[in-house]
């Protein structure tokens, strides 16, 4: 099973608004399961500090990070740290953003 972990990033900042997913990351999710079912194990993360430690615990072989306005800065760096220390992770990057 290929393991995907989808980031709707925020900064780690007190009082830092929206624990909420993004829909789109849900509907990447929900879509790719239908299209292969039994082939993918997703995990949803909002919290940097909390995916990076499961990347260090359990890496994926996919990464996918959400890319909005507000959260552009965080979601670029958090794929360098994880090229860094594992360049064959397929790291993907969407959003308005772009």
């Amino acid at each position: 099973m290929i393991k995907v972990y989808l980031g709707d990033l925020k900064y780690n900042v007190q009082g830092a608004p929206n624990d909420c997913i993004s829909l789109n990351l849900g509907y990447v999710a929900t879509y790719a399961q239908a299209s292969l079912p039994n082939e993918l194990d997703f995990k949803l993360f909002k919290d940097p500090d909390t995916m990076m430690e499961a990347v260090r615990r359990d890496r994926p072989q996919i990464i996918g990070l959400s890319n909005y306005p507000w959260n552009c800065n965080v979601s670029t760096e958090f794929i360098r740290c994880v090229k860094r220390g594992f360049p064959t992770t397929i790291t993907v990057m969407g959003g308005p953003h772009y």
